[in-house]
């Protein structure tokens, strides 16, 4: 049970480091600009959830001895992803090169498209998981060799300031 927290923890945290990322990223670049959304937009988010919604009621009408904890974590999962990929979705349109979206449409299709990925991410996490779980050697020398280059990089980027 502790590695399914700790799991869903992981996942939630870089749910919320991407979605921190983006929205940065949109102040930074884009500091004069407002964040206008669109009607279709709410269309578009009702839309991309609805795959998360049937999900929950399935698991909410099923039978609570058949695998419902699995259910319930698969889908909360799911709904996070989508949430976190209608918000980075329609921010990431707003960033150069695009410069914002030139009609409605390309502001539904962004947050539908993110969406999408975001229902993608729990196995997405979930094979790297598995992956980094089954080689954890080599995970432990790229985690080193990551942390070796951030700190070289923090000091080298102090000594220029």
């Amino acid at each position: 049970m502790w590695v399914i927290i700790l799991f869903s923890a992981f996942y939630l945290a870089v749910l919320v480091f991407a979605a921190r990322h983006y929205w940065r990223a949109y102040k930074q670049n884009c500091p004069g600009r407002t964040f206008n959304y669109h009607i279709t937009d709410i269309w578009a988010a009702m839309l991309a959830l609805t795959p998360t919604l049937l999900l929950i009621k399935e698991v909410l009408a099923a039978n609570p001895m058949m695998f419902w904890e699995e259910n319930l974590f698969l889908g909360a999962l799911i709904g996070a992803g989508q949430i976190a990929g209608l918000f980075v979705g329609r921010i990431h349109i707003e960033l150069p090169p695009y410069n914002g979206a030139i009609s409605a449409w390309d502001s539904a299709i962004s947050i539908l498209t993110g969406a999408l990925l975001g229902a993608v991410a729990p196995f997405a996490c979930i094979v790297a998981a598995a992956i980094l779980i089954a080689f954890w050697p080599l995970t432990l020398v790229l985690t080193g060799i990551i942390l070796v280059n951030y700190v070289m990089n923090r000091a080298s980027a102090k000594r220029l300031n």
